[in-house]
């Protein structure tokens, strides 16, 4: 959704009610402005667009910005990806936002370690895996993330300790893939 508003925003940047020689299109009955007996013409036609200048020159950086950190998650920069993932979140898009936190956090990047346990946890963008969940809890909180080290003592408490071991497994293998990541 917010994907979508960025391109119609761009949209009304670049080129909405141009022509290609860059001039208004004018609608089938539409007139000039109406010029009063002094020559002078309406405030709300004086085309003093500040504010809607401001907002749209906001709106283009934001897209700017928006795709120099696509490009840069795209080359693999951890803190870019992370980016995406809580873009496409904020979007409800979560099997794009798991995507990009998986990205991040099998670089090391704790925050998307976390944020993917929350989505496993959740069953966001991926099937509730409480196993799953606490394993990439557990190499956050090793990693230093605080808030995954709170998580991580609700989950434990609710499992068993046959799923509590297979966590620990899950997270050692994790660990492993991510300093193999790391050395490359």
């Amino acid at each position: 959704m917010r994907l979508t508003l960025i391109a119609l925003l761009l949209w009304a940047v670049v080129g909405c009610g141009q022509t290609p020689a860059g001039k208004p299109e004018k609608n089938a009955g539409e007139s000039e402005p109406v010029i009063g007996n002094e020559g002078s013409v309406p405030e709300n036609m004086t085309g003093d667009n500040t504010t809607t200048d401001r907002s749209a020159r906001s709106q283009f950086e934001l897209t700017r910005k928006f795709e120099i950190k696509r490009k840069a998650a795209e080359r693999g920069v951890p803190e870019a990806q992370s980016f995406l993932g809580h873009v496409y979140l904020g979007d409800e898009d979560y099997v794009e936002a798991v995507k990009w936190y998986r990205k991040a956090a099998e670089q090391g990047h704790s925050e998307s370690q976390f944020n993917l346990g929350w989505m496993y946890g959740y069953g966001k963008g991926v099937p509730f895996d409480v196993v799953e969940s606490c394993a990439w809890h557990l190499v956050a909180a090793t990693n230093g993330f605080e808030s995954s080290k709170v998580q991580l003592a609700k989950a434990t408490a609710q499992l068993t300790p046959e799923q509590l071991a297979a966590a620990e497994k899950r997270a050692a293998e994790l660990t492993e893939q991510i300093n193999a990541n790391k050395a490359k």
